[in-house]
């Protein structure tokens, strides 16, 4: 056997898996631009009063934990599971309100509805 292509891809094979690559990619890079396009759609800015009413809401939250944990902290000895659990959940609720409080107060808050 002497053929020159012998043991060679033959060239319609070539360019068919050039054009499902092609085809691979360009579903690929549409799908990337559509899901961006919609991510953009439901990205809106909160306007100055809201944040500033959220903002009020929080603080407001905050002082109404704070004062519950106060009343806890004050037990020494939390001898039940129950004022344990109360006062670790209080905690948690404190931070999470803290950490929204600051992310408010940075400025233009934009949301993203997913």
């Amino acid at each position: 056997m002497e053929k020159k292509d012998f043991g060679k891809t033959p060239s319609y094979l070539v360019k068919i898996k050039n054009a499902v690559e092609k085809a691979r990619v360009d579903a690929a890079e549409n799908e990337r631009k559509r899901i961006e396009e919609e991510a953009l759609a439901r990205e809106f800015d909160v306007s100055e009063e809201k944040r500033q009413e959220l903002l009020t809401k929080l603080k407001d939250r905050w002082d109404e934990l704070n004062k519950g944990y106060q009343l806890q902290a004050h037990v020494v000895n939390p001898d039940t599971t129950g004022k344990i659990k109360r006062k670790e959940r209080l905690e948690i609720e404190l931070k999470k309100t803290e950490a929204a409080i600051e992310a408010l107060s940075g400025g233009p808050v934009t949301v993203f509805n997913y």
